[in-house]
């Protein structure tokens, strides 16, 4: 088996196939950015308590609004999908991907799989639609069709209907006294994932290349990277004197 990629790996590519080559191929990562520990403590809570209701096999309230029926997926793989390091995993073009789900919700009716993300934020308004124009909401719709692509890749019964579990803390409170209060709303996406396999097929030949991609004209750490050599150059100095 050749290298294998992450979820976020296709994502930086489809960001910028640039930075991916220099990660994947020269070891040039771009700087972390900080911890999100506050989003990873409500992920973790909103896990627990969905698997109160994966354990006795009910809806949660959070469907009777949109008049849902669905359960909590009990599967033996299930702790192995939600695990970083092992996660959903399929082969394609000789390379393995893979990403770790949040959830996966089942219609006990007719057995169809729902891919589920939990995602928390905080603002005024509560989030109850995903932005089509704002650049991280993309990346969370590329990346739910991700996971159902995956998970149909194993021969699993995917619906191309997602959800997202998103809670908004409110920052416009009186007071804190020790509490954050979440507003949260079930959202509806139907993935897509046409995308997928030509992407893959362009990321493999990317990284099999010998060339480092032309950088990104909307990619800030190219932006960055290539303001920084026009300031040291020769040139720029004799501009400068």
């Amino acid at each position: 088996m050749k290298k294998s990629f992450s979820r976020a790996a296709v994502d930086l590519y489809c960001e910028c196939p640039r930075c991916f080559y220099m990660q994947q191929k020269l070891g040039l990562k771009r700087p972390p950015g900080y911890p999100f520990t506050l989003n990873a403590a409500v992920d973790r809570l909103t896990k627990i308590e969905f698997d109160h209701y994966r354990a006795v096999q009910q809806p949660h309230p959070l469907m009777k609004p949109l008049g849902l029926e669905l359960v909590p997926l009990q599967h033996p793989q299930m702790n192995d999908w939600r695990n970083n390091r092992r996660g959903v995993r399929a082969n394609y073009l000789g390379y393995e991907f893979f990403g770790v789900v949040d959830d996966i919700w089942n219609h006990p009716t007719d057995n169809t799989w729902h891919v589920v993300d939990y995602k928390a934020t905080a603002k005024k308004d509560p989030v109850t639609e995903l932005d089509e124009n704002a650049e991280h909401h993309i990346s969370y719709q590329r990346q739910v069709s991700f996971y159902s692509w995956l998970l149909k890749q194993n021969g699993f019964p995917v619906s191309d209907l997602s959800y997202f579990v998103y809670s908004t803390g409110d920052n416009h409170a009186n007071a804190f006294n020790d509490t954050l209060v979440f507003r949260t709303f079930l959202i509806e996406n139907r993935c897509d994932t046409s995308w997928i396999e030509p992407t893959l097929s362009d990321l493999v030949e990317c990284i099999e290349g010998h060339e480092i991609p032309e950088p990104n004209a909307t990619c800030k750490y190219c932006q960055f990277v290539e303001n920084y050599h026009h300031l040291m150059s020769p040139k720029s100095h004799e501009i400068a004197c």
